[in-house]
This record gives structure tokens, C-alpha cells and sequence, in this order.
């Protein structure tokens, strides 16, 4: 599954896998080819669902998707053992290949190229890093009765000013709201 999920309108809702870091403002998804940049450009918007089903919790975050710096994902691709670049530089994830052999050979090629770690693997040019700026993030808590927990917190819109009953005013300029399940 892709880390982020995107749609022609407005956000994704599909329930996806987070890895490395977790949930914080720093976390980079590393694979360009999940969000193509055609459609970035055409809609620069994601949402990440983060579901514990043993918890019955949901975290879901929608915002603004922007490429890293090339320079950025340089350093992330290097700072990986050589067997994690290598099979990124065979894997152009997803696209058709003929066999698994076609992987294996050129795993084999880059290995004995760059295996004695006296030249640098360079990064492939299908691999690269995405950030998502958020907007909002949903907490949802399941309830046994169905009335459901379920608080946002949001950037306020123009003009608006929490009223301390339906919107309240949150840290470093958000606001949250509860929202009927």
C-alpha cells in the first residue's frame, strides 16, 4: 500500500501503513513514485490514516504535500545500509518487469559494483522524499455503543475566532473542534 493517499478531489481515505518515525511533523515518506508528480502538481493534497484496531483508535492527518530537496533525499538514500540501496535502485516499485531474475541480476551487478564501498551508489532518480504539511488531524476513539469520540484540530479559517463552546482555541495558532461520529 502507499504511504499516502491521493484523489483527483479534495483527500484520500484509504488506510494505509506508516513505518520508521510514526506520527510527528518530521516524517518523510522516501519513495517518489508514490505520489507521481503529475498529480501533485495537479492536486498537492494527501491524507495519512493511522489505525490501531486493537485500540479501536484512528489518527488521520490531511494537508499539503511538498518534495523534499534533493539534497535531503541524497542524504536519507546514503544514510541506508548498501543492501536497503541496492534494492531501491532495483525496484522501480511497481512497474512491470519480466521475472524476478531481471532483479536479481542487476542486484547482482550493483553489488559487485559497489559492493567494496569504494565508490557511492547513486541515488535513483525514482526515488526521492515527500512531506505532508498538515492542515488538520483527527483523533477518532471507538466506542462499544457507536458514539464514537472524534476531535479535530485544524488551522481556523479567515476570520474565524473560537467561541470557547463549538470551536477552541488550541497551541501555536490551531484550533480544535468535536465533531458528531
Amino acid at each position: 500500500q502507499d504511504v499516502l493517499s491521493e484523489v483527483k478531489e479534495g483527500f484520500g481515505n484509504q488506510i494505509n501503513l506508516c513505518r520508521d518515525r510514526g506520527l510527528n511533523p518530521g516524517n518523510r515518506a522516501q519513495k517518489s513514485d508514490i505520489l507521481p508528480l503529475d498529480r501533485q502538481a495537479e492536486n498537492p493534497r494527501a491524507a495519512l490514516s493511522f489505525y490501531w484496531e486493537a485500540l479501536k483508535r484512528c489518527v488521520r492527518v490531511e494537508g499539503r504535500v511538498e518534495k523534499l530537496p534533493e539534497e535531503e533525499s541524497d542524504s536519507y538514500f546514503h544514510s541506508r545500509p548498501l543492501e536497503s540501496q541496492i534494492g531501491s535502485s532495483v525496484s522501480a516499485q511497481s512497474t512491470p518487469i519480466p521475472s524476478r531474475d531481471t532483479l536479481t541480476q542487476r542486484e547482482l551487478q550493483l553489488a559487485a559494483e559497489y559492493g567494496d564501498g569504494k565508490k557511492e551508489l547513486p541515488r535513483p532518480s525514482h526515488w526521492g522524499g515527500y512531506v505532508v504539511i498538515p492542515e488538520s488531524v483527527e483523533f477518532w476513539q471507538g466506542q462499544t455503543t457507536r458514539i464514537h469520540d472524534r476531535i479535530r484540530f485544524r488551522r481556523p479559517r479567515s476570520g474565524e475566532q473560537p467561541d470557547g463552546v463549538m470551536l477552541h482555541r488550541g497551541e501555536s495558532g490551531w484550533v480544535y473542534e468535536r465533531l458528531s461520529p
